[in-house]
């Protein structure tokens, strides 16, 4: 799913966000988990845009992209 976030450019609506999650199986209620911790993946913007973190980016450097 990160994966899919930086392929559209790093930052997503929150609707593209949902339909991200809808498509990797995940219930949209269960989503907040990404924006949670000290090395959270995701955050929500000020505009409400959703955005991969440095430490995001760093999950997908050590773990690998899926595509």
């Amino acid at each position: 799913m990160l994966t899919m976030v930086e392929d559209a450019g790093g930052t997503v609506t929150r609707d593209e966000w949902r339909e991200l999650g809808l498509k990797c199986g995940y219930d949209p209620r269960g989503l907040g988990g990404f924006y949670r911790g000290t090395y959270a993946s995701m955050r929500v913007n000020p505009d409400g845009t959703r955005s991969l973190t440095a430490a995001g980016v760093e999950y997908l450097t050590k773990y690998g992209r899926k595509r």
